[in-house]
């Protein structure tokens, strides 16, 4: 399946549809990979998204009672940023194999 037949992948922005065509070129991937990178994509564009808000509105906002607390697209920006680095280590473009970054169990499962 091409890439740019892949539901969401017409709704990325233009850098990010290159950047995904790009990777398609160099990787032969499965489908299933193919929808992660649209996936990574559209998480990598809400996070830049979100950061254009917090950047035009600043970090924190007042709430109706007078008190600072972090302004919603904060969390939008670090969730989808998470997702995009999840979403990558999935795909598993890396040429050297990594230790597993993920966070070990504790030895006394609990």
């Amino acid at each position: 399946m091409k890439i740019e037949n892949i539901e969401g992948f017409k709704d990325l922005q233009p850098k990010t549809k290159r950047w995904i065509k790009g990777i398609c070129n160099q990787w032969q991937l499965d489908e299933h990979h193919k929808r992660l990178l649209v996936l990574a994509g559209a998480s990598f564009d809400r996070a830049l998204q979100a950061k254009s808000i917090v950047d035009a509105e600043g970090p924190v906002i007042e709430d109706r009672f007078g008190q600072k607390k972090n302004h919603p697209a904060v969390d939008v920006e670090k969730q989808a940023s998470i997702t995009f680095c999840r979403i990558l280590r999935e795909v598993g473009l890396d040429l050297t194999v990594a230790e597993d970054s993920r966070p070990g169990m504790n030895p006394g499962g609990y």
